[in-house]
């Protein structure tokens, strides 16, 4: 069974953010290898997060649920894109 095109509620530990400065994208890795669970944040969405004064920095080492749709990025594996803030929930 493939998850890839699933929406789902996934939950687990953000290890590291990841910032790309070239495209403004926010990388939240489950994992320390580039084949872990990965949420990502386009910088599109950036102003909803800013406007609620939500660091994306502030999830890594952090408990978290994702809702969103799972994705399979050709060179990453799965994703999930977050475009609100409502999509990612600290839990600890």
């Amino acid at each position: 069974m493939t998850l890839a095109g699933v929406r789902a509620r996934v939950r687990g530990r953000i290890y590291q953010v990841g910032h790309s400065k070239k495209s403004n994208t926010y990388l939240h890795n489950s994992g320390p290898s580039r084949s872990a669970f990965t949420g990502v944040v386009f910088a599109s969405a950036l102003e909803h997060f800013e406007h609620r004064s939500i660091s994306l920095t502030s999830y890594q080492g952090r408990e978290v649920g994702l809702i969103g749709k799972i994705l399979k990025h050709s060179k990453f594996g799965l994703e999930m894109v977050r475009e609100d803030p409502s999509q990612i929930q600290p839990l600890d």
